[in-house]
C-alpha cells in the first residue's frame, strides 16, 4: 500500500508537469518554427506584450503565432551574421513595409518632406506620410545600389503595396530589391526628400556583362590588324578601304572603353564614369555614321556596275544589229 501510494504520487507529478509543459507551449509566443522570411520581420523584443501572446509593434498588432524566435540577421541579402536569439514578428504580413536604407532615425526630415504621392490600387495618387503608410524597416537590401535621382530623369512610382515602378526600364520592383534613403534637392538646398535606391543586377548578369566584356577586349586586335592591312596594302587604299577603317577604329576605341564600366573601374556617378559614357556613346554614333556611309558606297558602286552593264548591253544590241 505503501509503494503503491508512492508510485501513485510520482505519477501524479509526471503528469503534472506534462500539464504545465503543454500549456506553457501553447501560451509560448515563441514557435519553433520561422512563421515567414526574415525580411517580413521586425525586431520585437523590447515591444509590449499582451495578455494573449501578442505583440504591438507601432500601433500594429502581431498575433503570437506570428512571432518567433530568429538567432541570426541579415546585414545585406545573402549576408547572413549570427546573434544572441531574439524576437521578431512578421509584421509585413499585416501591413505593407518599406526599407529605409540607413534608418529612418538619422534621416533630417520634416512632415512635408516625409511624404510621397503614392499609387493606390484603383489609380488615384494621394500625398501621404510615409511613416503612417508603411511599415519602416531599417534594411539596406544590397551593397551595390544606385540612386534613382531626378538631376539623372529617373521617373518612378511607389504604390500602396511598397511595390515601385521604375520607368527606365518598365519593371515592378518588390521592397526585397529597393530601399528608401534622404536625398538633398536641389543641390546644397537644404531641402530633402525621399528616393529609392535600386540594388545593381545580380552577380550573374555581372558575369555575362564581364564575359562580353572580355570578348570586345580580344576582338580589338583583330580590328587593329584589319585597319593595318587596308592602309598599308595600297590596292585597298580606296574609299571603301578607307571608310572600312574609319569604322573599325570607332568600333575599337568603343570596344576599348566599355569593358571598364563591366568591371567596375569607375566609381558611380564619377567625372570617369561621365566621361567614360560619354566617350563610348560618340564613338558607338560614329561608328553607325562610318557605316551608313560605307553604305551608300556600296550602293553607289553597285548603281554605277549596274548603269555600265546596262549600258554595254544596249551598246553590245546595238552593234549586233548594225552587223546583220
Amino acid at each position: 500500500m505503501h509503494a503503491s501510494s508512492i508510485y501513485g504520487h510520482v505519477l501524479q507529478c509526471y503528469g503534472s508537469l506534462l500539464m504545465l509543459g503543454v500549456i506553457a507551449l501553447i501560451l509560448s509566443p515563441v514557435n519553433a518554427k520561422e512563421p515567414c522570411d526574415f525580411f517580413d520581420t521586425v525586431n520585437v523584443t523590447g515591444d509590449r506584450r499582451l495578455t494573449d501572446g501578442s505583440y504591438v509593434h507601432e500601433n500594429v498588432t502581431i498575433p503570437a503565432a506570428q512571432v518567433a524566435q530568429y538567432s541570426y540577421i541579415y546585414k545585406y541579402r545573402g549576408e547572413k551574421i549570427e546573434v544572441e536569439p531574439h524576437l521578431r514578428g512578421c509584421i509585413c504580413h499585416l501591413k505593407p513595409c518599406l526599407n529605409v536604407c540607413n534608418g529612418w532615425g538619422n534621416m533630417k526630415l520634416n512632415r512635408s518632406e516625409s511624404s510621397l504621392n503614392i499609387t493606390f490600387l484603383d489609380g488615384s495618387t494621394s500625398l501621404v506620410d510615409v511613416a503612417e503608410q508603411f511599415v519602416l524597416q531599417e534594411q539596406r537590401i544590397c551593397k551595390e545600389m544606385y540612386l534613382l535621382l531626378p538631376e539623372d530623369n529617373f521617373s518612378w512610382l511607389l504604390n500602396e503595396k511598397a511595390v515601385l515602378w521604375e520607368e527606365v526600364q518598365n519593371i515592378n520592383r518588390t521592397k526585397a530589391d529597393f530601399c528608401v534613403t534622404q536625398f538633398e534637392w536641389p543641390k546644397a538646398s537644404g531641402q530633402y526628400s525621399i528616393q529609392p535606391a535600386v540594388c545593381i543586377e545580380t552577380s550573374e548578369f555581372v558575369v555575362k556583362t564581364q564575359i562580353n566584356g572580355i570578348v570586345m577586349w580580344l576582338s580589338i586586335p583583330f580590328m587593329l590588324l584589319t585597319i593595318a592591312v587596308y592602309l598599308i596594302i595600297p590596292e585597298l587604299r580606296k574609299c571603301n578601304g578607307k571608310l572600312l577603317a574609319c569604322w573599325l577604329s570607332s568600333l575599337s576605341i568603343a570596344y576599348s572603353i566599355h569593358p571598364t564600366l563591366a568591371f567596375g573601374i569607375h566609381t558611380q556617378y564619377s567625372i570617369g564614369c561621365k566621361l567614360a559614357g560619354y566617350s563610348i556613346y560618340y564613338f558607338i554614333m560614329a561608328a553607325f555614321l562610318w557605316h551608313n556611309a560605307m553604305s551608300f558606297d556600296t550602293w553607289r558602286t553597285v548603281r554605277n556596275i549596274t548603269g555600265l552593264t546596262i549600258i554595254h548591253f544596249v551598246r553590245s544590241g546595238a552593234s549586233r544589229l548594225d552587223r546583220e
